[in-house]
């Protein structure tokens, strides 16, 4: 079996409704508090939650790649670096 090449485009990127509503309950509780700790444990979970699923993409995506054949074109995306 050859390898199987995708555009990105086919994909379904885009937000379940739940994280659509987790995502308004996190805008909320930022813009409702006034304490720097909040927000600071806010921010510090926000980067866990990333982190975690990144790694499950970048799984994912070793998955279909090692295992199954599968190739994804256009995909290029570079994570800009964060403003100092």
């Amino acid at each position: 079996m050859g390898d199987q090449y995708y555009p990105l485009s086919e994909f379904k990127i885009e937000p379940s409704m739940s994280d659509l509503f987790w995502q308004e309950k996190v805008k909320r509780a930022i813009k409702d508090t006034d304490s720097r700790e909040t927000l600071r444990e806010i921010a510090t979970m926000l980067c866990e939650i990333s982190i975690k699923r990144q790694a499950v993409v970048r799984a994912l995506i070793r998955d279909m790649f090692e295992l199954q054949g599968v190739h994804i074109t256009g995909a290029e995306m570079d994570v800009p670096e964060l403003e100092k």
